[in-house]
C-alpha cells in the first residue's frame, strides 16, 4: 500500500474535509515514529501557501477552498515537527525551532 492507498482517493465515503484531515493524521504518525521528512511531505500541503520540492503543490491556492480548522491543525503539526528537528538545519537553513513559528 501507499499513502495515495491510504488517502482513499477512490472513496465517496470521505469528503475534501475528511481527507485533508486523514493527511494530517498520517503526517503524525510518521512524526511519532521518527519519519520527520515524510510528515512534513504531508502536512506542508495544507500549511504552506507556497510550492515546494518536497510537499508539493501546496493546497492553499486561490482556487483551493480548505477548511480553516484543517489549516489550524495542519499549522500545529508543521511547527511540532519543527520543534521536534531542535537544533537540526533545515529548509531555508533555519535550524528547527527559528523554523517552528507558525
Amino acid at each position: 500500500n501507499t499513502i495515495d492507498d491510504l488517502l482513499l482517493p477512490n472513496s465517496d465515503d470521505y469528503d475534501v474535509v475528511s481527507r485533508h484531515n486523514i493527511m494530517i493524521a498520517l503526517g503524525l504518525v510518521c512524526l511519532g515514529n521518527g519519519f520527520v521528512d515524510e510528515a512534513h511531505n504531508l502536512i506542508t500541503p495544507l500549511s504552506w501557501k507556497d510550492e515546494t520540492h518536497f510537499g508539493g503543490p501546496t493546497l492553499l491556492s486561490s482556487s483551493t477552498a480548505v477548511d480553516d480548522s484543517v489549516v489550524s491543525m495542519a499549522s500545529y503539526a508543521h511547527a511540532l515537527l519543527h520543534r521536534k528537528e531542535g537544533f537540526s538545519r533545515g529548509e531555508f537553513g533555519m535550524i528547527g525551532y527559528q523554523n517552528a513559528n507558525f
